[in-house]
């Protein structure tokens, strides 16, 4: 058996042995990366990420109080049942000019998601000023005053 001599061509340590291994390693984890990323874009192209109850039915009442402070009815019924339209239509009609002290009350009554309990099609959020009944219509929750007698209790 024969030893390695430092220029044979058995010589495993030598600088070009060693830069051709690490392209190699180099190439096939660029390899690995690039076929992560295109597993990760086709699995979630066209997909939303899908938000809880709690959290759209807050979305739907910050929305709703967004509305308010700007005095935009339109918006403010987009997010209410049908049911329910022309009575807060009414209400938001009641509310008066805008005021700092009006604004400030109805960001009061702001809910997050750990305020809501959800009952099927229905949802309650209670905040220390009132309670806030919600139900679930085609897929999208809206404010629903109406709900409440549909709430258990």
């Amino acid at each position: 058996m024969s030893t390695p001599t430092p220029n044979s061509p058995t010589e495993t340590n030598s600088p070009t042995s060693n830069k051709r291994v690490g392209l190699i390693f180099a190439a096939v984890a660029l390899l690995a990366v690039v076929a992560v990323v295109v597993v990760v874009v086709i699995s979630t192209s066209g997909k939303k990420t899908p938000r809880s109850d709690r959290d759209q039915v807050a979305a739907a009442s910050g929305t709703f109080i967004a509305a308010l402070v700007a005095r935009d009815t339109t918006r403010a019924v987009s997010v209410v049942c049908d049911a329910d339209k022309k009575d807060v239509k009414d209400s938001i009609a009641s509310l008066g000019p805008k005021s700092a002290e009006t604004d400030s009350l109805i960001k009061a009554s702001m809910i997050s998601a750990s305020q809501v309990t959800v009952s099927g099609s229905v949802a309650r959020a209670k905040t220390q000023f009132e309670t806030t009944y919600f139900r679930k219509v085609g897929g999208t929750w809206l404010i629903c005053p109406s709900a409440e007698a549909e709430f258990p209790k």
